[in-house]
């Protein structure tokens, strides 16, 4: 929200892990998100939601070079297989969408080494703008009868 492209916007992330997810595996969940830009240049991404506590320090991290936002579980903390997690990103921490995305984009990949390996796509995702793309091309073609 919005789904503007080149704008900030709320992410929330809803996840629902398969496998238990301890901090004490110190494993942490990456989120591969290629495109998305952080205006402000941060590197400390403050999360809100009601799950947000069971991230260190509340805050993930970002990796501009790799477009990761990576969440470590707390030490004493572990996410549950099949129970749902929320957390929120808000619009004050700088994320900018990427010019498209497609619906359930398959280049938006989530990866918890030693669990979900290699990275998997992220189930769920809106569509962003409408095109035309950077990389899409149109050939026209008119056919016309003689008189």
């Amino acid at each position: 929200q919005p789904r503007v492209p080149e704008s900030t916007f709320l992410m929330t992330i809803t996840l629902q892990p398969t496998v238990n997810i301890t901090g004490a595996a110190l494993e942490p969940i990456q989120f591969q998100l290629p495109r998305f830009e952080n205006i402000l240049r941060k590197t400390s991404i403050h999360l809100t939601g009601p799950d947000a506590g069971l991230i260190q320090s509340q805050a993930a991290q970002w990796n501009r070079t790799t477009g990761t936002l990576i969440l470590t579980i707390r030490l004493d903390q572990q996410l549950t297989e099949f129970e749902t997690y929320t957390f929120v990103v808000e619009e004050s921490q700088g994320f900018v969408l990427p010019r498209t995305l497609f619906q359930n984009d398959p280049s938006l990949r989530v990866l918890v080494a030693g669990n979900v390996d290699p990275a998997e796509a992220i189930k769920q995702s809106p569509v962003v703008g409408n095109g035309p793309f950077a990389s899409q091309r149109f050939c026209l073609v008119q056919h016309q009868f003689g008189v």
